[in-house]
């Protein structure tokens, strides 16, 4: 899904036809510039593409080779939209929510249409980073040819300007695309009322200290290849994370920080005054088919924390420690204090830990927790992680989600 978010297709496509005709493009460059220059730097252009294929070779491996359960956490969460809208969407990298924005018209075409443009130029910044080697290549030779036949003007100039163009025009490309994005959420940012009479689902409910409004998270560790993939990734903190995964089982909401000036990309958020804002709490959970807390230790955070053990919600919670409380003693001080507050043991019933790859691996697994939950059977499910990342947060929430609700979307009412 990453790939394709990205506007991957296309470069897949490409990828598939230069390997195809590399050793052809390879053995004419050969024929035409016997330079050893030339033969560098054509070897330099099929290391490249002989990278990526092993790259994507090795990510095969990994799942085919992968537990059951981590090949399940690994599947993209389905929509209940139907086959080919949902491929349609992820090619053009339409928002999870655009659906809701089909009024007025105008500026639902203009996210169709923005989202479209912004997946062109990150695929072309993401082409020209992958295929920029041979690109370089080419250019060599054919001002080499050209010098070689008496006619070197202009050489210099070309030789300058190529490099500038292959590393300059990625980063035009992909601050072009960026902003599309950008633009692109400020047009699909709902209030609570508006994502309510829209989709009468029960809410999937987001609770976290104003203080770190989205939650920013750390990037997860990628091979090269796998950073060339995620050239264009914007969600990089947990409120996007939430938006992406639970909006096929209900509307993503959560509470608005009155500082607010503009309402961010992220759950459809209420505003309310302060004196009214715990009752506000009370009711979205009530009604919320789960709700998923960032536990950072602020008084808001513990009477919402409260409120849950007393009105019998941990059956629906999933608590989430703050990426700032990793480190140990702070985890165990937090996780003691919350277990405390809930009125709950940590008996580990089977303990899920999302750790980097092997190659990263440190000599002792993890110990730090990173989220749980409270299984059907009133036992509670840890979830451990060493990173910390965003990918780490995303396999926490898909485990807690499919784990209490299933894999199945819940579909709109007609």
């Amino acid at each position: 899904r990453g790939v394709s978010r990205v506007g991957g297709m296309p470069m897949l496509v490409v990828a598939t036809l230069g390997l195809v005709l590399q050793p052809f493009a390879f053995l004419t460059g050969l024929s035409d510039n016997p330079s050893a220059d030339l033969f560098a730097l054509e070897l330099v252009a099929l290391g490249i593409a002989i990278g990526y294929s092993l790259g994507m070779l090795r990510g095969m491996l990994t799942i085919i080779l992968a537990r059951d359960k981590v090949v399940e956490l690994m599947r993209a969460t389905p929509s209940s939209q139907s086959f080919v809208r949902r491929v349609l969407a992820q090619m053009w990298g339409l928002p999870p929510v655009f659906e809701y924005a089909t009024r007025p018209w105008p500026r639902f075409v203009v996210i169709v249409l923005a989202s479209m443009c912004s997946g062109f130029f990150i695929a072309l910044a993401t082409l020209y980073a992958v295929f920029g080697a041979q690109a370089i290549a080419n250019a060599a030779a054919k001002t080499a040819v050209a010098c070689t036949d008496g006619d070197c003007t202009g050489s210099l100039l070309i030789e300058l300007l190529v490099p500038l163009l292959i590393v300059g025009l990625p980063l035009v490309f992909l601050s072009i695309g960026g902003l599309l994005q950008r633009g692109v959420q400020r047009l699909v940012r709902f209030s609570l009322e508006h994502l309510q009479r829209t989709d009468p689902r029960a809410p999937m409910l987001f609770l976290r200290a104003f203080g770190d409004d989205q939650v920013a998270l750390a990037r997860e560790k990628f091979s090269v290849f796998g950073r060339l993939l995620q050239l264009g990734r914007v969600s990089l903190n947990l409120d996007h994370i939430l938006l992406e995964e639970v909006t096929p089982y209900g509307p993503h909401v959560a509470l608005g920080d009155p500082k607010d000036a503009f309402p961010p990309y992220g759950a459809a958020r209420g505003y309310f005054k302060h004196k009214d804002w715990k009752q506000a709490v009370a009711d979205l959970a009530r009604d919320a088919r789960a709700i998923i807390l960032c536990v950072d230790p602020t008084d808001g955070v513990w009477w919402e924390v409260d409120h849950i053990a007393k009105r019998g919600y941990l059956d629906k919670t999933l608590f989430l420690i703050h990426p700032k409380y990793r480190a140990e003693p702070d985890n165990s001080e937090l996780l003691a204090r919350l277990g405390a507050g809930l009125g709950i043991g940590f008996y580990i019933v089977d303990a899920m830990r999302f750790e980097p790859p092997p190659k990263a691996k440190p000599k002792q697994p993890a110990t730090t927790v990173l989220g749980f939950f409270v299984t059907s059977e009133q036992q509670v499910q840890l979830i451990y992680s060493s990173t910390f990342s965003r990918l780490a947060y995303l396999l926490a929430v898909r485990f807690f989600i499919r784990s209490r609700i299933g894999l199945a979307p819940v579909p709109l009412p007609r």
